[in-house]
């Protein structure tokens, strides 16, 4: 399936493939590696500041009828973004296949540290804020900041949230042109409301600190 048609709970934190050898050469071209036939393993996760990305682990190795990752490959520590890939094809692998290659856990357990802040990992299972996330840097959201004249929308990096009220602290990601309160690097409170006809994610006041 073509990445930008899937939602990206379907892959983050998860294995999958690139198994089209037009689409993996732009690849090892874009990270300047010599091309190898076969698939392209790739590690799936998110980063808070940085949106999806995906670590290149190469072709799976067989040997002594074990499998392993491609180590040169691996110690190059080699990723690329969603926005570079989200057209290509790709294939899911399933969990029982990723058990058996010997390095995955510990690639896994490389990313732990992307996903230390619960909050943040609630957000990202919200699907009814789904429509006004990014959609590469799926942590942020366009907020709807209502100016005394006019509508202004805002973009902010999801930094806390109350799943059950539907509250978020947000931290704004650019300057309001309406309100001088609101600059780039404040933390404001944001809610979603249901309207007469829509559904709408508004900024609702500045706040002092998120809770750890």
């Amino acid at each position: 399936m073509q990445l930008n048609k899937m939602n990206f709970r379907d892959f983050d934190r998860k294995w999958i493939v690139f198994d089209r050898e037009k689409e993996i050469r732009k690849i090892y071209k874009k990270k300047k590696q010599k091309y190898k036939e076969g698939i392209l393993l790739v590690y799936s996760f998110i980063s808070h500041e940085d949106g999806i990305q995906f670590r290149i682990l190469g072709n799976i190795i067989e040997e002594n009828n074990l499998l392993y990752l491609e180590e040169e490959i691996r110690n190059k520590n080699l990723t690329f973004s969603y926005e570079y890939a989200q057209k290509y094809h790709v294939t899911s692998i399933d969990d029982s296949i990723i058990q058996k290659i010997i390095g995955t856990s510990e690639i896994e357990k490389e990313y732990d540290s992307y996903y230390q802040k619960n909050s943040i990992i609630e957000a990202r299972k919200i699907t009814e804020i789904d429509s006004f996330r990014h959609e590469e840097y799926v942590d942020d959201v366009e907020l709807l900041h209502e100016g005394a004249k006019e509508k202004e929308y805002l973009w902010a990096r999801i930094e806390d949230c109350s799943k059950k009220n539907l509250l978020f602290v947000c931290t704004l990601l650019e300057t309001s042109k309406k309100n001088k309160n609101y600059k780039e690097g404040t933390l404001v409170l944001a809610k979603l409301e249901q309207r007469k006809k829509e559904i709408v994610f508004v900024t609702d006041g500045i706040v002092d600190k998120v809770q750890k």
